[in-house]
């Protein structure tokens, strides 16, 4: 036995934590699941959906899906065409935006939200596009007020890229508001499945 013992004062015991439930906040988007990554595997994407402030018009963006510590995670940028003051043609800003993926039985669903707001993208994808394996359908949907002229809801079509730049780049140069009838074909079709102005 060290004599230290006796000279000086034992330290206080350390109180143990109470075992908090879960909130239920991550009760309701947590999942125990692994993520079966051979389904969605890491890379760049890009996907087209009806624009939600322009609903007769298209929208064209990327993201990068990623995992980390065990989750899937989402990455992204909106492009406004909107230019910042008059005579300008630079963007009045891009909205980043960070979510995270959560497989389901058929498919998987995607929450983001930006960091700026309290506003949330929550979108479904299911696998695959008629037959076409490389795809991803779904529908999206944003959290705010009904506002006439916009709309809330739309489908999206979501395509994995090759791993090129040249690839990545093609698909960055076209991104933003896009005329409908500029799409390929099955993209149109895809999009047309969800009516405007919900």
């Amino acid at each position: 036995m060290d004599a230290n013992i006796l000279l000086h004062p034992l330290a206080d015991p350390v109180a143990s934590q109470p075992i908090l439930p879960p909130s239920t906040g991550r009760l309701v988007i947590d999942t125990q699941r692994p993520f079966d990554h051979y389904l969605l595997p890491d890379g760049v994407y890009c996907y087209w959906r009806k624009s939600f402030r322009q609903p007769e018009r298209a929208y064209l963006g990327m993201s990068l899906i990623y995992s980390k510590g065990g989750e899937k995670l989402w990455k992204g940028y909106d492009i406004h065409d909107v230019a910042i003051r008059t005579g300008t043609k630079r963007h009045a800003r891009s909205t980043c935006y960070d979510g995270k993926l959560i497989q389901q039985f058929d498919g998987f669903a995607l929450m983001s939200r930006t960091p700026h707001n309290d506003q949330m993208n929550v979108t479904y994808f299911e696998y695959g596009l008629d037959a076409m394996p490389d795809y991803y359908s779904g529908i999206s949907f944003v959290t705010r007020r009904r506002l006439s002229e916009a709309n809330r809801l739309t489908a999206i079509v979501m395509q994995r890229l090759p791993d090129k730049c040249s690839a990545w780049l093609a698909a960055a140069r076209t991104s933003g508001t896009l005329a409908m009838e500029t799409l390929p074909t099955h993209i149109h079709a895809a999009l047309d499945r969800v009516p405007d102005r919900l």
